[in-house]
């Protein structure tokens, strides 16, 4: 009987791990290589490099772990069906082309290896990677009365639907990105009469800011409801699943809220609305309310001014924010 020849991890050649070639589907082999791949495309700089290594290995182990193949033997159509099963778990399509394009790096990694290039033989991604969704082409601010709707569907005689409640109230109010909120612990929030909360923000910076007392009413709402409120740590993450096979200790994924989201949004009679809607509403609001572009910037913490002019078109009236200031200085 022939003997099969499977991966094998090789000494590392100019700081690239290569792999041996070999046909067995091995997890734990390609794992490694994945793994490699990881550490040779993340910024060691980053504050969040752990992070990024463990989530950029889990989008692409996620396609193998779905195909159970080899690299070499993974076809177009195995891809395909990795993608409708991302979409069927509820991923948006900026997430799911994210998990495509991840897996697509390290195909071209691997290629790029005179030794791993027979092993992988092409890429199948190529022909089934969904095209890039356009950044916000649809995203539009909900308006007042849409905004009402949508908090009146979310139910609030749960952990649940408070837990929600009290996370979209944030969404509204502070304008930051879903993932910002959704990993907020107990220890990023001081409350002395009034709420500070320190976000970790897109690129790995801390940003604090004050936020407004009703999200901290309704996060203690929900903290109570659940008989959490007593246990809080530091670390305790704020978000929690609450299905009858959580125990209340890991994080709330970060699709969970998505689903509910949309649900809600339906029951309210909005459609088929995105979460993202609720940073382009917080963002009208301030320009509505304050006229000032540099405002808007900084509520959503854009480093580029051009980046918020595709959440606000213009300003409409520039407010007065001035004139009482030297009315004074003039004694009038």
């Amino acid at each position: 009987m022939a003997e099969t020849t499977v991966l094998q991890p090789l000494q590392p050649t100019n700081g690239r791990t290569a792999l041996a070639t070999g046909l067995s589907y091995q997890p734990d082999v390609i794992a490694g290589a994945v793994a490699v791949w990881a550490k040779s495309r993340t910024d060691t700089d980053t504050p969040r490099h752990a992070d990024l290594l463990r989530d950029k290995c889990n989008m692409v182990m996620s396609f193998f772990d779905h195909a159970e193949k080899h690299p070499a033997e993974a076809t177009p159509l195995d891809v395909q069906e990795w993608i409708d099963h991302l979409e069927e778990r509820g991923l948006s399509s900026g997430t799911v082309y994210g998990y495509a394009s991840r897996l697509s790096s390290w195909y071209k990694w691997a290629s790029a290896d005179e030794r791993l290039g027979a092993v992988v033989n092409g890429n199948p991604v190529i022909l089934a990677r969904p095209k890039a969704p356009k950044a916000y082409s649809n995203i539009q601010a909900l308006t007042d009365e849409e905004a009402q709707s949508l908090l009146d569907a979310v139910p609030r005689d749960t952990p649940t639907g408070k837990r929600d409640y009290a996370m979209l109230l944030f969404h509204l109010f502070t304008g930051h990105r879903r993932a910002e909120v959704a990993r907020l612990a107990w220890g990023d929030l001081k409350h002395n009469g009034t709420l500070t909360v320190t976000f970790r923000v897109k690129g790995g910076d801390y940003e604090s800011e004050e936020v407004a007392l009703i999200c901290w009413n309704a996060l203690q709402d929900y903290l109570s409801a659940a008989g959490r409120l007593e246990g809080m740590t530091p670390a305790t993450p704020l978000w929690v699943g609450h299905g009858y096979n959580n125990k209340g200790e890991e994080p709330l994924s970060s699709h969970a809220l998505v689903k509910n989201f949309k649900r809600y949004a339906m029951n309210a009679g909005l459609g088929d609305i995105h979460l993202h809607q609720l940073r382009h509403t917080g963002a009208a609001w301030v320009a509505d309310d304050t006229g000032d572009l540099t405002k808007v910037q900084t509520f959503l913490g854009h480093k580029n001014l051009a980046t918020t002019r595709v959440y606000v078109k213009n300003v409409t009236v520039k407010k007065d924010t001035h004139s009482a200031g030297i009315a004074k200085r003039l004694g009038l």
